[in-house]
């Protein structure tokens, strides 16, 4: 008979909510990491890959935060009560927002909408459909789906440099 603290997979539950606390640190490294780095090592494929590893460490926590929310004692737990989730939410956004900012700043050209784009209707998608009871979403829209860029104007409260098609 499996112990209460274990997962489905039999993985415990405390290892779980290290590894989310891990990940809360691999966030704060890819920003010192991005801070120290010099101008010159800052190309545009650097800022793709910077993005894409805070989107990979994103996707990663939201699947282990899907398992540790659906568990018995998620809300007396320490991953609950000490507020991982919200750590990792304001790493994710400050990590995010920097780096891509940077980005336009040095490479106003080529900006990273596209990965914009995706990661944010990914982080959308996931925020709808992850069980958590610290957040209290309420999304409402009519069918069809308003413009993706339209979303980002709403979520983050940005206006595009041109009208949207």
């Amino acid at each position: 008979m499996k112990n209460s603290k274990d997962d489905p997979d039999g993985m415990p539950l405390d290892n779980l909510e290290k590894i989310q606390v891990e990940r809360v640190n691999s966030l704060k490294r890819v920003l010192q990491n991005f801070k120290k780095d010099p101008v010159s090592k800052k190309s545009e494929p650097y800022f793709a890959k910077r993005l894409q590893q805070i989107d990979d460490i994103n996707a990663a926590f939201e699947g282990t935060h899907n398992v540790l929310v659906c568990t018995e004692g998620y809300s007396e737990s320490e991953y609950c009560t000490k507020g991982v989730v919200t750590s990792f939410e304001e790493k994710f956004m400050e990590a995010y927002c920097l780096i891509a900012e940077e980005q336009k700043r040095m490479f106003p050209d080529v900006t990273s909408e596209t990965h914009m784009l995706n990661s944010t209707a990914a982080t959308v998608k996931q925020l709808v459909q992850r069980p958590n009871q610290q957040h209290n979403l309420r999304l409402s829209w009519t069918i069809p789906l308003p413009h993706p860029i339209a979303i980002l104007i709403q979520i983050f409260n940005v206006i595009p440099q041109q009208p949207l098609q």
